[in-house]
Formats: C-alpha cells, sequence, structure tokens
C-alpha cells in the first residue's frame, strides 16, 4: 500500500514538473524576444496594510509633496518622501452623491489645490461624476459635475487634468473608442478624440509632458 502510495506521488510530482516546465517554456518563448526594459527603477517602495489598506487600493495621485490615494469610499494622504499617512477621510463620497447610489471612488488627478476623483453608483453606473476635494483638508468643496451617461455606460473609472490645455479626460471602463475631453472651468464636453485601437479595462491615467499615460 506504501509502495502504490510513494508510486502514485512520484507520478504526481512528475506531472506537476511537466505542467511547470510548459509553463516556463510558454513564458521563455512569449519573453525570449523582448528587449530588456530600462530607465525605470524600483527607487523605493511604501506598503499599506490592515486599516490604511483601505484608503489606498484604487486610484493614486500627487502634488509633487504628497500621494492623495484613494479607496472605494475612502481617501488618504500621504508624504511622497517618508510614505508616511499624514491624513484619511473615511466617508468621503458627497451625502447627495451618496443618495443617488455612488459607492466607488476610482481614479485621482491633482490640480491647483484640488483633487479630481471620479465617483461612481455601481454596479448599475447610471450616475457617473467628478467631484473636487480640498487637497489640504480632503473635504469635499461643495463641487460635483455629472458627466453625460452615454459616454460613461459602465462608470469612470478614472480621470486626468491636462492643465495646460484646461481639459480633463475620461473613457469608458470596457473597450473604450474615444477619449472624452472636457473643460476645467465647468465640465462641459469640450469634444470626443476617436482611438486608433480600442482600449480595455483603465484603470487609472495622468498627463505628463504632453503625453496621457495609462495604467
Amino acid at each position: 500500500m506504501t509502495a502504490t502510495f510513494g508510486t502514485i506521488y512520484v507520478i504526481f510530482k512528475k506531472c506537476i514538473s511537466l505542467i511547470a516546465a510548459i509553463i516556463l517554456l510558454v513564458v521563455g518563448a512569449d519573453e525570449k524576444n523582448t528587449p530588456a526594459p530600462v530607465g525605470a527603477d524600483v527607487i523605493s517602495k511604501d506598503t499599506y496594510v490592515l486599516y490604511d489598506y483601505h484608503m489606498t487600493s484604487q486610484g493614486v495621485t500627487n502634488d509633487g509633496e504628497y500621494f492623495y490615494f484613494s479607496g472605494n469610499k475612502h481617501l488618504g494622504k500621504a508624504d511622497m518622501d517618508t510614505g508616511e499617512i499624514s491624513l484619511i477621510n473615511t466617508d468621503a463620497i458627497p451625502e447627495e452623491l451618496q443618495e443617488k447610489g455612488c459607492n466607488h471612488i476610482g481614479g485621482l488627478s491633482y490640480y491647483n489645490g484640488y483633487v479630481y476623483a471620479a465617483v461612481e453608483d455601481g454596479p448599475d453606473y447610471l450616475n457617473s461624476f467628478i467631484v473636487l476635494y480640498d487637497a489640504d483638508t480632503l473635504e469635499y468643496s461643495g463641487k460635483y459635475y455629472a458627466l453625460p451617461h452615454e459616454l460613461h455606460i459602465e462608470g469612470v473609472p478614472w480621470c486626468a487634468v491636462d492643465a495646460e490645455r484646461n481639459y480633463l479626460y475620461t473613457a469608458e471602463w470596457s473597450n473604450a473608442t474615444v477619449l472624452n475631453v472636457f473643460s476645467l472651468e465647468d465640465m462641459s464636453l469640450v469634444k470626443t478624440v476617436p482611438l486608433s485601437e480600442p482600449i480595455d479595462r483603465i484603470q487609472g491615467a495622468e498627463m505628463f509632458g504632453g503625453r496621457l499615460y495609462m495604467s
């Protein structure tokens, strides 16, 4: 009986090894002709756990001095040099938007003393908003803007400020075919920009040097 079990165990290990080898071969073949990335070295890392994790799990932006994080319903602020959390807002979604079903804060962007936050009412996604928060206090500024539902059928997972052009950008969550461009002055729709190919499941974006970087 012991010998039989031992034989089965050895065969099992060989099968697992074969599967692992196949996976490694596939990965190796996929990466064989891919050049090594350059110019992107990890220089620091901050890990947030337990209570602090809840406000760092969605979006991130910065003003050059502080990081600003979002969780499902939270906002947080941390020193960029030390990583130390200095401020948390545990109930950041305005009451009037909670009454509309809003329950999720997505991506963030910083501009001119405000944190711009994408706020939505998943899983129905009937109401999508850009909400402005005071960057000093993380408190709701009293300003929010409703976004056109026909351009945000699956909510608004992110937003990105383009200070140079006085624009704010959004796009659909799944298979976006256009970039939505809004005026920072009143969040009115300026135009939509067709994309050269659909982009899928974008979680966050930031503007820098005239280019829109998406994750």
